[in-house]
This record gives C-alpha cells, sequence and structure tokens, in this order.
C-alpha cells in the first residue's frame, strides 16, 4: 500500500464536511423555529377565539342588564341578538356570533331562562361558550 505524503486536498476536504455539517444544523434550527412560529400562531388564534366567544357572552349579558321590563322580553333579545350579529369583523377575521333560542315567555312563570351559544371565530379557529341567563320579572 502506497502512502500520501501530500496532504494538500485534506485541508479542502475538512472544510466542506464542516461547511456541510453546519448547513445541517441551520436547516434543522429553522425548521425548529418555523413548525414553533405556526404553533404559536394556531395557540394565539386559539385564545383570542375563546376570548371573543367570552366577549359575545359579556355583550348580551350586559345588553340584558339595561332591560326595561315594561319592553317585551322576546322583541328586545330579538333586537340585541341582532346587534350583535351585525357587528361585524372586529379586526384581522375575527368576530362573534350569537345563537339564542328564544324560549316561550310567560311572565308568570318567573325566571325566564335564555340559553345561548356564543361563537368566537378567529382566523381559523372556532370556539364556542355556552352561558344561561336567568331573567326575574318584579
Amino acid at each position: 500500500m502506497k502512502h500520501l505524503k501530500n496532504s494538500n486536498g485534506a485541508a479542502l476536504v475538512l472544510t466542506l464536511m464542516i461547511i456541510t455539517l453546519l448547513l445541517l444544523f441551520i436547516l434543522t434550527l429553522f425548521l425548529q423555529v418555523t413548525n414553533t412560529n405556526k404553533q404559536v400562531n394556531r395557540m394565539e388564534q386559539q385564545h383570542d377565539a375563546r376570548l371573543i366567544a367570552e366577549m359575545g357572552v359579556t355583550y348580551l349579558r350586559t345588553a340584558l342588564e339595561n332591560f326595561d321590563q315594561e319592553e317585551e322580553i322576546s322583541n328586545y333579545l330579538e333586537e340585541k341578538v341582532k346587534e350583535a350579529n351585525n357587528i361585524g369583523d372586529l379586526g384581522g377575521g375575527r368576530h362573534f356570533t350569537l345563537e339564542v333560542e328564544i324560549p316561550e315567555i310567560n311572565e308568570a312563570a318567573s325566571p325566564i331562562e335564555i340559553t345561548y351559544t356564543s361563537i368566537g371565530v378567529s382566523g381559523e379557529r372556532t370556539e364556542e361558550v355556552e352561558d344561561t341567563i336567568k331573567i326575574t320579572y318584579e
């Protein structure tokens, strides 16, 4: 076996191997950062959707706190739900929608329970919050 005494090409091979390893490390790091960024964005959208759905609950609860008992509750409730659903986009593709089943209203059957769902949407994420409000006639 012949032993080579000239090692001029070894430095080039070693440099190419080091560059290749560095590029693989950088590529792996880049993919990790990209996946983490996507996951954080998804979680932010889901959290936003939940908060927006809760905002819909707060909106209807506040509207019903201002309810004048001399008005008819079913008309007032329909009006407030239409107002809420017409608010539209809150910016960035975020909005909420209220789904309310208006019960048969009988003032003798106090308290009246109104169950509804607030649906919050943020980007591609949707969250639902169910709530019940009791109205007592005095």
